[in-house]
């Protein structure tokens, strides 16, 4: 029997949220049940190593090899230029005005799949919308309404594609509310996230972390994460005395703010910011609480790696927080409350529950069924995971009251 050829495309395999989804879902694929190819636009990442050995790997268009320093076209200079032009005369998105310039002088792939999978929007989408194939997805991991993509130029785009994969119910619904054109193709399907491999990955080597009880949160040092939020709640946690170190993993352009702030609310011993690590786990499996302060998230895949560890959660409000509580046992609780909350779980923990993955839906997910079917699939496992996990959600507002 043929198996089905499989083309996935994605951004960059650096430490992110969908680069860990994608690097999941190859990990559970059966090799013996699908021919999967992986196409990646910027080589080099920090999980180009977790790639599965059974993946075929193509090469990226020229132009995006250019950009990392291989020899290339004496064209493209002049269209990184005309980017460069294109990106101040419009209100385009970064990458829809590379795409639109250098469109024509792309060497795309010319073998033919039965699906072709671009597991983010932008740049993945726009170069998959040109590939052959039976069958085309488009996965959506963020907020579209929020971002700031030209909505009548990706509709061009998606009208190529059978179907558009979002992420959580959250992005189901937004996208649908501001694309009515993509509501008779979306489906909800979540991230992926596999607790037995977060797990395993946990117990490799790591510094151990001080303070008798320790809070860790994983996030981008951007507004968008809310790290800025944790030096407030941190000196309320000092002042009531409560003896704990808080660890931040994660990296970005806000470093320089989250510092002063830790420095302006004297809470340098107490919050700790690690950086970015490949393999975060181990450090969050010495955690006795997981805090997701963000404002915005795609889908929030690292509540769920630490209900995979089974670690007790609070997260503030977010696109998908609710549910993402709903399915973990998880506290949801405003930003003015994240300190007591944090104090309350810390002295009565309430460990939260992993999520499994729907294993039974990935083959029609990949390869094309009845959308009705797959979001019914879905919402029957949304509502066993909120009947395991029990009404343990703190009211949006108040937060739990202290004992």
């Amino acid at each position: 029997m043929t198996r089905p050829k499989l083309l996935f495309l994605i951004d960059s395999l650096q430490i992110g949220g969908a680069e860990k989804s994608l690097l999941t879902l190859l990990h559970r694929l059966d090799p013996d049940a699908y021919d999967v190819s992986l196409l990646v636009l910027t080589a080099g990442g920090a999980w180009e190593a977790e790639v599965p050995a059974y993946v075929k790997r193509v090469a990226a268009p020229a132009y995006f090899r250019w950009l990392q320093g291989e020899k290339g076209r004496g064209i493209f200079p002049l269209l990184r230029m005309l980017v460069s032009l294109r990106l101040r005369l419009t209100r385009l998105h970064p990458e829809q005005a590379v795409f639109s310039t250098i469109r024509r002088v792309l060497d795309l792939p010319q073998e033919r799949y039965d699906t072709v999978i671009a597991y983010s929007q932008g740049m993945p989408t726009y170069v998959a919308s040109h590939l052959q194939a039976d069958r085309k997805t488009a996965w959506i991991n963020m907020d579209y309404a929020a971002g700031t993509f030209d909505r009548k130029m990706d509709a061009a785009f998606y009208e190529q594609f059978d179907q558009v994969t979002a992420v959580s119910p959250y992005i189901q619904a937004s996208l649908e509310q501001h694309c009515p054109e993509m509501s008779g193709k979306t489906v909800c399907f979540p991230d992926i996230v596999d607790p037995s491999l977060v797990q395993r990955l946990a117990e490799a080597p790591a510094e151990d972390l001080h303070g008798v009880r320790r809070i860790v949160t994983v996030g981008r040092l951007d507004p968008a994460k809310g790290i800025d939020r944790i030096p407030a709640a941190a000196a309320e946690l000092k002042q009531a005395g409560v003896d704990f170190r808080w660890y931040v993993i994660g990296e970005g352009p806000a470093r320089a703010e989250v510092e002063q702030a830790v420095k302006a609310y004297q809470v340098e011993e107490e919050v700790q910011l690690l950086g970015a690590r490949a393999n975060p786990y181990p450090l969050m499996k010495q955690a006795g609480l997981y805090v997701q302060p963000s404002r915005k998230e795609g889908f929030g895949m690292a509540v769920l790696e630490a209900a995979a560890l089974r670690l007790p959660i609070i997260c503030t409000p977010f696109g998908t927080a609710p549910d993402l509580c709903r399915q973990t046992g998880g506290w949801l609780v405003k930003a003015e409350a994240l300190g007591a909350a944090c104090a309350h779980m810390l002295e009565h923990p309430q460990p939260s529950s992993p999520v499994p993955v729907p294993e039974h839906a990935l083959h029609q997910l990949l390869l094309g069924g009845d959308r009705n079917e797959t979001d019914a699939f879905y919402a029957a496992e949304s509502r066993d995971r909120r009947d395991r996990a029990g009404p343990v959600v703190a009211p949006v507002g108040n937060g739990p009251e202290p004992r």
